[in-house]
């Protein structure tokens, strides 16, 4: 079973459908491919809707 690093905000997804190599979905929709979990999404709405890793 998939599982998510702990994060202070969003939800972890990882089990669900999503690209190869996704970090996170932000909140505007956009799909994140961060190498790091600090800044994800900053440029996206300014957070995490879902994180797949």
């Amino acid at each position: 079973m998939a599982t998510c690093a702990s994060h202070t905000v969003g939800t972890c997804a990882a089990g669900s459908p999503h690209p190869a190599g996704a970090m996170a979905q932000c909140t505007d929709g956009s799909i994140s491919f961060s190498a790091h979990f600090q800044g994800t999404c900053s440029r996206h709405g300014g957070g995490v809707e879902y994180w797949y890793q």
